[in-house]
């Protein structure tokens, strides 16, 4: 019989907007992704849920907020500035929490349209 976690968080995010621009004096071209997905301006909290729960994802002062079942859930939101920080709540309480270790800015010097995950 294999281990079973409580609950399990990922979450995925670029550091940056496709929108941002480089310093073209740094990086002569702007980074083009190719033979690929477009990236998308989201930031995504994947759980893996034995019962529902509130999922919330932070970012410089709003909190967005989805209810879901039990199971593989997804919650994205429009990526923003700031340092997400990622939660699941049941029942008023807190069950697991996690902040972000790449803020997100889009004053940069040089296109990275790479994506950070982190599981909790």
């Amino acid at each position: 019989m294999g281990f079973r976690p409580r609950h399990v968080q990922d979450y995925f995010h670029r550091t940056q907007a496709t929108t941002a621009s480089p310093d073209l004096t740094k990086q002569r071209e702007v980074y083009q992704v190719k033979n690929g997905a477009s990236p998308a301006n989201e930031i995504e909290l994947l759980a893996f849920l034995t019962a529902p729960a509130t999922l919330e994802i932070e970012v410089a002062g709003t909190v967005q907020r989805k209810d879901v079942g039990a199971g593989i859930q997804s919650f994205r939101i429009p990526l923003r500035e700031g340092t997400p920080r990622f939660r699941a709540v049941r029942g008023g309480v807190t069950v697991a929490t996690v902040t972000s270790a790449s803020p997100i800015s889009n004053s940069i010097v040089y296109r990275d349209l790479l994506y950070r995950a982190v599981a909790a």
